[in-house]
């Protein structure tokens, strides 16, 4: 009898959470979770949805909270999160960033660097714990994410993101409720929580998404969440099946495979299916690569083509890698280029750095333009501030220096594009070349790299201006580092 009243007096909502907590997350009676608690209405929900099923499920609540110190009032979310630990009765922990000071503030993309410090946070708590970091996605996130990766041209991987229970163990136990569930439970509890402005002013894509796209899809099916949250699982379950598969082809095709590179028996490939193939080079230069690769889908399915017909090719990814198809073997290597980090002069942005007397280089963060073809020239590039690794730097030509770029459709040879350009030899050494952490992005006089192009999904641009000293242009498309339109 006291199971079932402890039962009745938790909330339709948080039976929802807990519903998706064993399901989904795995979670099991006894453990310690972790909710990164923002301060906002979805951490706070899952604070107080966690601290309900706390004796039924034997759970121990922790509040984490991470000050970036961005916002002059961001102290006000951390006094928040502390009063809402002591009235749920759950653990606290906060840490506060020293980025109110521009000069300890990340370049580049400040969001990307707020996440990363987040989870490390997270991590550092939930370790101490010994627990699992809790994080508060939702529905309509599910739906967001959807979209966005669809604009993307996203495959059955990507659309099956945010899962309930990540690879490294964080887990999201309000998978199951939407936006509007949320806000009705915590305005039924009374709890306060804070707003953050830009999450529907239009700044990055996921809110123009949530402003613009989504009220559209929700006058079509009110219950558009929900469908997205079905769709993907059944997504996930199509990706982990299909690389299961291909982690079984790579087992069965492995002549050898090191730390350096991966040797494959092509032959044994070919009677599979092209999806298979190319998740399986995928898998390969993921294992090479130490992570999830940022090459998109449609170079993979490109080499599982080659792969397929038996035919020749070579592909430059990310991270140094190379792979070149033959006929009976497939390799797939780190390449034994420079390291970017093996810089002549750091690149600081916003700022410049003087590379000769006749040239200096200097770089700023803004929007990125509406027409990026006509705001380049040789002697001016814009990037993708997002795609960047940063931190920059500036070098000069090494033998074997490759890289992608723009409208070229493969790697080329630094030294033969300086021929083919006509740059005189004497000048070809006083080059700057602009280098991240993977790679070249940008040679003055020369087209941008692929991968740090600027698209229509760019919302942060990286300006790159060689002052003077740049080579001239010598043919009608030779030096345009943006010859094509935006995505």
């Amino acid at each position: 009898p006291s199971l079932l009243l402890g039962v009745a007096m938790i909330s339709t909502f948080a039976r929802s959470v807990r519903g998706t907590l064993v399901r989904e997350c795995g979670v099991v009676p006894g453990s310690t979770l972790v909710v990164g608690a923002s301060g906002g209405a979805d951490s706070t929900a899952l604070a107080a949805a966690l601290t309900e099923l706390r004796e039924s499920l034997s759970l121990r609540i922790v509040l984490a909270h991470l000050d970036h110190a961005l916002r002059a009032d961001s102290a006000q979310d951390a006094r928040l999160v502390r009063d809402l630990a002591a009235r749920l009765g759950a653990g606290f922990r906060e840490e506060r960033l020293p980025w109110d000071d521009a000069a300890t503030r990340p370049h580049g993309n400040i969001e990307a660097a707020s996440r990363n410090a987040r989870y490390t946070f997270l991590r550092h708590v939930a370790a101490e714990f010994g627990g699992l970091v809790a994080v508060a996605h939702h529905a309509d996130d599910v739906l967001e994410t959807a979209l966005a990766q669809m604009i993307q041209g996203a495959g059955p991987r990507g659309l099956s993101h945010p899962r309930a229970r990540r690879e490294d163990g964080v887990v999201r136990p309000l998978l199951d409720v939407t936006r509007a569930e949320i806000l009705d439970y915590l305005e039924a509890r009374g709890l306060p929580f804070s707003t953050d402005s830009t999450n529907l002013d239009g700044s990055n894509l996921r809110g123009r998404l949530r402003r613009d796209v989504v009220p559209l899809l929700v006058r079509e099916n009110p219950a558009i969440a929900r469908a997205a949250v079905r769709s993907a699982r059944l997504f996930a379950d199509h990706a982990d099946a299909t690389r299961a598969a291909a982690c079984a082809l790579l087992a069965d095709t492995a002549i050898r495979e090191c730390e350096e590179e991966i040797v494959l028996d092509a032959p044994r490939g070919r009677p599979y299916h092209r999806l298979i193939l190319s998740t399986a080079l995928r898998e390969a230069a993921e294992r090479l690569g130490g992570g999830p690769s940022r090459d998109g889908i449609a170079i993979f399915s490109e080499m599982a083509d080659v792969w397929r017909t038996g035919a020749r090719g070579s592909f430059d990814l990310s991270r140094g890698l190379r792979v070149v198809i033959g006929s009976d073997r497939i390799r797939l290597a780190l390449r034994p280029t420079q390291r970017p980090t093996q810089v002549d002069l750091e690149f600081p942005i916003p700022g410049s750095v003087a590379w000769t007397p006749r040239v200096e280089l200097r770089g700023e963060i803004g929007a990125p333009p509406a027409d990026p073809a006509s705001a380049s020239n040789p002697q001016v590039a814009w990037l993708d501030a997002e795609r960047i690794v940063w931190p920059l730097g500036v070098r000069r030509r090494a033998p074997g220096d490759r890289y992608r770029p723009l409208g070229l459709g493969g790697s080329a040879k630094v030294h033969d594009l300086l021929i083919d350009r006509k740059i005189p030899r004497e000048r070809r050494d006083e080059l700057p070349i602009v280098v991240d952490r993977e790679g070249i992005v940008w040679i003055p006089g020369l087209r941008v790299d692929e991968r740090a192009r600027i698209t229509g999904r760019t919302t942060r641009a990286l300006r790159v201006e060689a002052a003077s000293g740049v080579p001239a242009r010598t043919g009608a498309h030779a030096t345009d580092p943006n010859p094509v339109p935006r995505e």
